[in-house]
């Protein structure tokens, strides 16, 4: 029953748990007019499609007026999102995927179908009116332009919101498999479902000059990942505060498919939410998932985004010869947990602790320090002769940002 579904989604505790797939309109608004600078610049009457692979419940689409709706194409993984969805704009978009006809729950409440990371995606057909059944078919229709407008998952808590348990059941899909081999660059970021998204969007949709990416998320993937080489043409910071997690950054930028390697920064506005002169509040809670549409964006700051190409993991210590194999290992929290059988944790009298960090960020989350070596194996040994410049890694993560515009 379609008005249980909306209760359901509408409850103020389901709200609170799945705050993250309502980006908040202030947001909307000001990335559908990136949208619409997308669609002034193709050439005089040229068709497009405006694709959202990750669509939820369709909150970017609010803005869009029902013109650009009858170019849109949405998708979305959950059941109850994709209930909502299709309810909510079938008959008004060019197309709905997966269409009702195949529609149905699998495991976890995921849409069979409605995988965007999975190989048979492109050509699962479309419930649509268009002369296009399948996504491969605009794909290689040369007259289409495609101007990708989405807000994927961006992290463990994100992608638990927006794609269900897609994180946990499918964690080893069909696009992380292909981008592990096909990727120049660390296959590790194959790993991180944002990654997946921005590069299969790369890789299959971004076909010619005609093609765009509309894109909320950290701006990790450009920063340092090296994905999306391709000209930034607008765009601002958000406040991922507003998105149900902590305060830091999120870049929403409108990329052209024309490639540059060659810029190493950007400059954005940082833009909060605000209403009746105050700053609209953040984080978990249920009266903050709700952004009134009166409330209006405030410019704070021009923050410039550079490229960044080292990691602190450069500056680990070596393991040595005299290290043994150590019987116990610990997780991040310090407790003891059992060995892996991939992971190779050393041990040596001279050993006072290890630091990891991961990623490249210098937050108290990217870094942490143990006292005996961690279940993997990874990271900096801090022994007696270079406990000085060990700890200079850990104390890296006290460097003040104190501003949500400053992290990333």
């Amino acid at each position: 029953d379609f008005d249980t579904v909306m209760d359901a989604l509408n409850d103020p505790a389901n709200r609170k748990d799945l705050g993250a797939f309502y980006t908040p309109l202030p947001y909307v608004k000001e990335a559908t007019k990136l949208v619409r600078q997308a669609i002034s610049s193709l050439p005089k009457n040229m068709d497009y499609v405006i694709l959202d692979r990750c669509a939820g419940t369709g909150a970017l689409e609010h803005y869009l007026t029902e013109e650009e709706l009858g170019h849109v194409i949405l998708n979305t993984y959950e059941i109850k999102e994709w209930l909502v969805l299709y309810n909510k704009y079938i008959g008004k978009v060019r197309a709905i995927i997966p269409p009702l006809s195949i529609v149905q729950a699998n495991k976890g409440n995921l849409v069979t179908g409605g995988d965007a990371l999975a190989e048979e995606f492109l050509s699962i057909p479309m419930e649509t009116d268009g002369k296009h059944n399948t996504l491969q078919e605009i794909i290689d229709d040369k007259n289409v332009a495609i101007i990708g407008f989405e807000n994927p998952p961006y992290s463990s808590e994100l992608a638990r919101a927006q794609e269900g348990n897609v994180k946990s059941i499918d964690k080893f899909s069909y696009i992380r498999k292909l981008m592990s081999d096909e990727f120049v660059g660390d296959s590790n970021h194959a790993k991180d479902l944002l990654n997946q998204f921005v590069w299969s969007f790369e890789k299959y949709f971004m076909r010619d000059e005609n093609d765009y990416y509309i894109l909320f998320a950290p701006v990790k993937y450009w920063k340092s990942v090296g994905l999306m080489q391709k000209i930034f043409i607008n765009g601002f910071l958000a406040n991922r505060g507003n998105f149900k997690a902590q305060e830091s950054s999120v870049l929403v930028a409108l990329w052209k498919n024309d490639q540059d390697n060659e810029t190493e920064s950007i400059t954005v506005t940082a833009k909060e939410i605000w209403r009746d002169n105050k700053k609209w509040g953040t984080g978990k809670g249920a009266a903050v998932i709700d952004v009134p549409e009166d409330a209006i964006l405030k410019d704070v700051k021009h923050v410039t985004i550079k490229k960044v190409y080292k990691t602190l993991g450069e500056y680990y210590s070596k393991k040595l010869k005299t290290d043994v194999l150590s019987k116990i290992a610990t997780g991040y929290d310090g407790k003891e947990v059992p060995l892996k059988s991939y992971g190779k944790p050393v041990y040596n009298d001279n050993i006072l602790a290890v630091i990891e960090a991961s990623g490249f960020g210098t937050t108290p989350q990217d870094i942490r320090m143990t006292r005996i070596a961690i279940y993997h194996g990874r990271g900096s040994q801090v022994r007696t002769n270079n406990y000085a410049e060990q700890t200079a890694l850990f104390v890296a993560k006290q460097y003040p940002q104190k501003n949500w515009y400053e992290r990333d």
